[in-house]
């Protein structure tokens, strides 16, 4: 399967979205083409979905994931704070669109769940 103008980058050999295990990093991706339909993951969205499927049950703040995703991904720290957080805030918001991750609010701001 050739999968033309997107890109997706795969750090191991999970799919950060359902968690199944294939054999090689190109299994992953056309796993991501067929089964979920994304052609287009960067490592910020991995990261933010490998994070949420690892505390599954529960909810965690937006201040949770930008740790996460800052330990993980270092090219964000270029960023001032402000366009950092909006960064990846917008990124939350796109895998609300697709349908990936849900939210709630509450006090201070919102929850974040990865939806299965």
């Amino acid at each position: 399967m050739v999968i033309r103008y997107s890109y997706v980058i795969v750090e191991d050999y999970t799919c950060p979205i359902c968690g199944r295990e294939c054999r090689t990093k190109s299994a992953i991706v056309q796993h991501l083409a067929r089964v979920h339909g994304l052609i287009a993951l960067d490592r910020v969205d991995y990261t933010i979905l490998k994070y949420l499927r690892e505390i599954y049950p529960e909810y965690v703040t937006f201040h949770d994931i930008l740790t996460r995703v800052l330990k993980e991904c270092g090219e964000l720290r270029r960023l001032g704070s402000k366009r950092r957080s909006g960064k990846i805030k917008a990124k939350l918001y796109r895998l609300r669109r697709l349908g990936l991750v849900e939210y709630k609010r509450y006090a201070l701001g919102q929850l974040w769940r990865i939806r299965f």
